[in-house]
């Protein structure tokens, strides 16, 4: 992206099942990496399924890190 601090994601669940991204979460701390689940950012019906990535202090070569460690959570 041009700008910003953020990338907003929606998992995709096992045949078309919501995804958890809160429990994404637990899941990706456990490989070394953190990322903020998106439901506490809506102020009403909450979408479980999204979460809010940082770019802002990362380089590239740290966000394909990132994006590896991400696909190992899953």
């Amino acid at each position: 992206p041009q700008g910003g601090l953020f990338v907003w994601a929606r998992l995709t669940g096992q045949g078309g099942k919501v995804a958890d991204g809160a429990e994404f979460a637990k899941r990706a701390i456990d490989q070394g990496v953190a990322f903020v689940p998106g439901a506490p950012f809506f102020c009403a019906q909450p979408d479980l399924a999204t979460l809010r990535l940082s770019f802002a202090t990362a380089d590239i070569e740290k966000i394909e890190e990132g994006v590896a460690r991400l696909a190992r959570a899953l």
